[in-house]
């Protein structure tokens, strides 16, 4: 088996109740079925004042040799959980020495090696696209859609000039580009992590916030720096 030619460290968010079963199984399964990123750094983060984990998740985490990260990082956002994410990377971006690193929401389980990981020269970033359109939602078709103007104002703000766009997977639509936030890939020397939370920023300092509320500004402001 041919191994990963750069250096790669996976990114997890695990906090008091449910996310804990599923961190561990998250683990487990990249010990288990990632081949050969089976053996690669884990840092587990509890980004967020809080509880402490339950004992059995420590005992769990260390047997499988996950690094477990508790200081706070997420102070300014607190009660929006899904600004985490960027947290913990702009955190591993700044510490860590591997080339790749690789966040994974604590839902996910591998079956398989993730050899697309392993990024090539030119490319300094990955993720998944959109599943379906599923207005209401965040997501834009492009011109005459009533989302549009949120992404052309946002491209502006953002200073983006091309406007790509993808299929959704599921059902074919032809949409902006927009990524989930659950898997992404960066190479961290480039600083992505740190210019996506000040894109997250610029967004609620502007206020330019969907009229349905702050849910997926993380991920607009992902689309917008990828």
């Amino acid at each position: 088996m041919a191994g990963a030619r750069q250096s790669l460290a996976f990114v997890i968010c695990v906090e008091r109740g449910p996310l804990e079963q599923q961190a561990l199984l998250l683990v487990r399964s990249i010990r288990r079925w990632a081949g050969a990123y089976a053996d690669n750094p884990i840092h587990a983060f509890r980004p967020r004042a809080g509880p402490r984990l339950e004992p059995e998740t420590y005992a769990g985490l260390s047997e499988l040799g996950v690094v477990l990260h508790e200081e706070v990082l997420n102070r300014d956002h607190h009660d929006y959980v899904h600004i985490n994410p960027t947290y913990c990377m702009l955190w591993a971006e700044r510490h860590l020495d591997e080339e790749i690193i690789v966040w994974c929401d604590s839902d996910e389980v591998f079956v398989s090696e993730p050899s697309d990981f392993d990024l090539p020269a030119g490319i300094d970033a990955a993720g998944t696209g959109p599943y379906y359109r599923s207005p209401p939602g965040p997501k834009s078709t492009g011109l005459g859609d009533p989302n549009d103007p949120y992404w052309k104002r946002m491209y502006e703000l953002a200073g983006v000039t091309a406007e790509p766009f993808m299929t959704a997977l599921a059902d074919g639509a032809r949409l902006r580009a927009f990524y989930n936030g659950g898997l992404i890939v960066f190479r961290r020397p480039v600083g992505l992590a740190a210019e996506w939370l000040e894109l997250f920023e610029l967004l609620l300092a502007r206020r330019h916030i969907p009229d349905y509320g702050i849910l997926n500004v993380d991920q607009l402001a992902l689309a917008a720096m990828m």
